[in-house]
């Protein structure tokens, strides 16, 4: 169990102590924040995080194998198979679109980069 996060802000729960999540949501919140953290970020975890912020300096033919690339290396150690990407531009930078599937279920991610 951990506690929710939405927008990097914990969540208030119904008596005013904090939202925990459990299951497919809180797997989810655990590989989005694998996402979205810099790799090399964290002196004492190393490899935790991604490269996927430097996607956007990259030429857009090169984009999504670099995308498969730094996912997998983002989300190793986890029990999850990446079933799709799919990645495309928008005026707030790329949007990531992952299928993944966990202990037989599916679970859908969406990040803009």
């Amino acid at each position: 169990m951990e506690l929710k996060l939405v927008d990097g802000d914990y969540t208030a729960g119904k008596y005013h102590d904090l939202e925990s999540v459990t299951g497919s949501e809180e797997l989810a919140q655990r590989l989005m924040l694998r996402l979205a953290a810099r790799r090399g970020g964290l002196a004492v975890l190393p490899d935790y995080g991604s490269r996927l912020y430097t996607l956007s300096s990259m030429r857009p033919s090169e984009r999504e194998g670099s995308a498969r690339q730094f996912v997998a290396e983002a989300l190793e150690g986890e029990d999850v198979v990446l079933e799709d990407l799919q990645l495309s531009e928008t005026e707030d930078g790329l949007r990531l679109e992952l299928s993944l599937t966990a202990g037989g279920d599916s679970l859908n991610i969406t990040t803009v980069i």
